[in-house]
């Protein structure tokens, strides 16, 4: 049986899924077709409520207004696009080493390994002509567009009859709309992630089905979406690889040469489609520096999302907590999942796998060490996805109005005393992400606000809107007044993350500042990637840290109380909005040792008039070290050390002597 029933035979034979899809030999040729057109008619009723909700996230206009969306991530990944953009068309390749990025930093290597299909995607379109901030905004558009279709697609796959299809449907989509850790994440710019938690649905249940069926005809898409799946987000493999070689293993006495062929080549297909960008990230792999400090969940975090409690913000993120679709999802996938065990369906094996392995890397893998590297709380998405579809079919079994009215009047009684309980955690969410919905007064939704909250929490960052909007007036009026005013020579150093990777990308200017948790040695340039950072209230420090990484201007958005010191130490040259401009008044440059003039850019430091440090043939640049620069003519890089960054400095070493003019090239 294919619908995930609690009674009636179980369908063992995949082959038997599809023939449940159609009509059964009890069925005329209208009633068939009544069937068939009823389900049409909800799908088409259902893709229209996600058009409108999707629309009301997304204006029209915010896609096409030649800025990218204003989140944080959005400006990380648009930064990274924008450099990577510039590194493919003059060098050819898609990675590089970026001299205006904290201090010298290589772009493409590592920390956007969940960006690879998003910029390709935005730099193809740029090809045929489409702006590139509206190419970007398209791939969010895209994924929007895609969701219904992988949740329809691989609950058929899987073998849900269609009404159970419709539940799965239905159920992903109050997820991905209302579900807060889903919403966020595609709020806040994580897109990405979000698309690979709906997009890995397919693969999944394309798997099983090849798996099952002995047949080309799931391998062929599957050579497809794999590897594009593993391009979308790197973690695609964490989803995946658990549940689908333990299927492997567990059917590999019924599996013929054929099969064993096709799932080795689905592996060899996915690590070649991504080689070009593995290769270089695994041979600089010592780069990477462990952190494992955001996304960070335990096993009370099930009790606490259960109860939707705001416990720390870092961990699941900016939004109040609401999480009752995820626990119906999760609810029926159990009840689902009793159901084939007694009667011994052949997907018990591959669903509980995949749900077990999801629900213990989100609230367990961070007791982990390496496993906290993958922020697990983000895996509570596709597991959510994975339960909607698994849990649907049982849904469409067991809550239907026929099979309530067969219930005793107490029970029925009780369900609807429940209904009424549990109506506002429906509503809840609907109006704080649509608050444009909400009535002028909204006392009792702030009370809701204040209690999901939690204690503590009374300053959570509540947008005034949840929509995607593109980059705000505040934020173009400082990168004009940035790139227009603050001319002389030195780096910006940035307070909040996404102003750093929005004046990066908008300024060409040097930035220290940024994503604070980049997972590379460079991120110790940027003081404020980490708040406990002790310099940060020492002013003495804090001047020297200045003067270490020759920061001209400093751009500080929340001026606290122990950053009020600031203004005794640096002069301050305008204000905008929120954001307020000081300059340093030390006369530090790019020279720690020797002197001379610089010229930066993708890939290259150029000197001019260069004068070596007295009694020596060298100097030392305050521009990061990498192992693949090399200097032309006459002269040698090696490595300054520097005292909390491994990255260390540059130091030029004449050949004999050193040169007056050289040039500190990236290598491949």
């Amino acid at each position: 049986m294919c619908s995930l029933p609690i009674n009636g035979q179980p369908g063992k034979d995949p082959a038997a899924c599809t023939q449940a899809q159609t009509p059964s030999v009890r069925d005329t040729p209208s009633e068939g077709k009544a069937k068939g057109q009823r389900f049409v008619f909800w799908v088409c009723v259902i893709l229209s409520v996600h058009l409108q909700l999707s629309l009301f996230a997304i204006p029209p206009s915010s896609i096409t207004s030649g800025r990218p969306f204003a989140s944080a991530d959005y400006q990380t990944h648009y930064a990274q696009t924008t450099t990577l953009s510039k590194g493919l068309d003059l060098f050819g390749k898609h990675w590089v080493y970026d001299p205006d990025m904290l201090a010298g930093s290589p772009v493409g290597l590592i920390f956007d390994v969940d960006n690879k299909a998003h910029f390709l995607f935005t730099y193809g379109l740029t090809k045929l002509g489409v702006p590139r901030p509206t190419a970007f905004n398209l791939f969010v558009v895209l994924s929007f567009v895609l969701l219904p279709f992988s949740l329809l697609f691989a609950a058929r796959l899987f073998g849900l009859r269609p009404r159970g299809q419709l539940f799965a449907l239905g159920l992903g989509l109050l997820i991905w709309h209302f579900d807060s850790t889903a919403h966020y994440f595609w709020f806040a710019g994580m897109i990405s992630w979000v698309t690979v938690a709906h997009l890995t649905l397919l693969v999944w249940a394309l798997h099983y089905r090849m798996l099952t069926e002995h047949s080309n005809r799931y391998f062929y898409p599957l050579l497809l979406l794999l590897p594009l799946s593993l391009l979308v987000h790197v973690w695609t493999f964490a989803i995946l690889a658990v549940p689908m070689i333990g299927l492997y293993l567990s059917n590999r006495t019924q599996l013929n040469r054929s099969d064993h062929l096709r799932v080795w080549g689905l592996a060899a297909a996915a690590i070649a489609v991504n080689l070009y960008w593995l290769a270089p990230a695994l041979r600089h792999f010592y780069l990477v520096s462990p952190s494992g400090s955001v996304g960070q969940t335990n096993p009370m975090f099930i009790l606490f999302d259960f109860l939707e409690i705001m416990v720390k913000p870092g961990a699941t993120g900016g939004a109040m907590p609401f999480t009752f679709w995820r626990f119906v999802a999760l609810a029926a996938a159990l009840a689902a999942l009793a159901a084939l065990r007694k009667t011994k369906d052949g997907r018990f094996f591959y669903a509980a796998l995949s749900l077990g392995w999801l629900f213990g890397l989100t609230y367990f893998a961070a007791l982990i060490p390496g496993l906290r590297e993958t922020e697990p709380v983000r895996f509570v998405i596709p597991l959510a996805m994975l339960a909607a579809l698994v849990g649907g079919g049982w849904l469409a079994e067991n809550m239907s109005l026929s099979t309530l009215r067969s219930w005793p009047r107490p029970a029925q009684a009780a369900v609807l005393i429940l209904v009424v309980f549990i109506l506002p955690r429906v509503i809840a969410p609907v109006v704080y992400f649509m608050p444009e919905l909400s009535p002028p007064s909204t006392e009792i939704i702030e009370k809701w606000a204040q209690y999901t909250r939690g204690i503590g929490m009374r300053d959570l960052f509540q947008p005034a809107t949840w929509k995607l909007l593109p980059i705000f007036l505040n934020e173009t009026m400082l990168s004009d007044y940035i790139r227009e005013e603050c001319t002389e020579p030195g780096r910006i150093l940035v307070q909040n993350w996404g102003i750093g990777e929005y004046l990066y990308w908008a300024t060409d200017k040097p930035v220290i500042g940024g994503f604070p948790d980049r997972r590379l040695i460079h991120e110790a340039a940027n003081i404020f990637h980490d708040y406990s950072e002790t310099r940060i209230r020492d002013q003495e420090k804090f001047a020297e840290y200045l003067v270490q990484y020759n920061i001209r201007y400093l751009v500080v958005t929340h001026l606290t109380d122990d950053l009020k010191w600031l203004e005794g130490l640096l002069e301050l040259k305008e204000t905008i909005g929120p954001h307020r401009v000081f300059q340093a008044r030390h006369s530090a440059d790019y020279f720690q040792r020797g002197s001379g003039k610089v010229r930066a850019g993708l890939n290259r430091i150029e000197v001019t008039e260069a004068e070596a440090h007295p009694g020596t043939e060298e100097l030392t640049l305050r521009f990061h070290h990498m192992d693949t620069l090399r200097c032309r003519p006459n002269c040698l890089v090696s490595r300054a050390p520097l005292a909390g960054d491994p990255a260390g400095f540059i130091t030029v070493t004449g050949a004999p002597d050193l040169p007056q003019e050289f040039v500190v090239e990236h290598v491949y």
